[in-house]
């Protein structure tokens, strides 16, 4: 089997408290847009099928904008 007929599933970490940051960085604006939008982007750009983003109980407002993106809030 080729890797082109693989299936890329990409998994992206948002779960973690941001003490530093203050704010889940996943939810940063960068250029209008949240940087977990610009995240998605680049995994699609990159030939990625599928990606489940894993959330925190405490950034569950990412949920809507990862499913929005046709992600996988888990």
């Amino acid at each position: 089997m080729c890797i082109r007929d693989s299936m890329i599933i990409a998994v992206i970490p948002a779960a973690g408290m941001s003490r530093r940051m203050g704010t889940p960085k996943l939810a940063l604006d960068v250029g209008g847009r949240m940087l977990i939008e610009h995240v998605v982007a680049v995994l699609r750009e990159g030939g990625v099928s599928a990606t489940v983003v894993v959330l925190g109980p405490h950034v569950a407002f990412l949920a809507e904008p990862a499913r929005a993106a046709s992600l996988r809030a888990a």
